[in-house]
C-alpha cells in the first residue's frame, strides 16, 4: 500500500507505512479511499466512489483499502456494510 495523505491533525504515516490514529477524522489515501475510526469501535472504510464497509480492526481496514486500490475496484460485496 502506498503512503497515506492525512489532513493536519488526523494521523501520520511512518517509515513502515503504518498509520497512527490521532483523531476521529477520516484518513484519505492518494487514490481517494478513506478509513474513519468509529466512536463505538471499529473502522468505516470507503472507496473513492463512497461505497463503505465497517470492519473491526485497523489492520483489516488497511488490507481492505489495499485490495480495493490494488485491483481498482469497489469494496467487495462480502465485506459487512456500514
Amino acid at each position: 500500500m502506498g503512503r497515506w495523505s492525512p489532513r493536519a491533525g488526523q494521523a501520520h504515516a511512518t517509515s513502515t507505512d503504518t498509520v497512527e490514529m490521532t483523531a476521529s477524522e477520516p484518513i484519505t489515501t492518494p487514490a481517494g479511499s478513506t478509513i474513519e475510526p468509529l466512536p463505538e469501535g471499529g473502522y468505516r472504510v470507503c472507496d473513492r466512489r463512497q461505497h463503505c464497509r465497517r470492519v473491526r480492526s485497523l489492520w483489516e481496514a488497511q488490507e481492505l483499502v489495499h485490495w480495493v486500490e490494488l485491483h481498482h475496484r469497489s469494496l467487495p460485496a462480502s465485506a459487512p456494510r456500514c
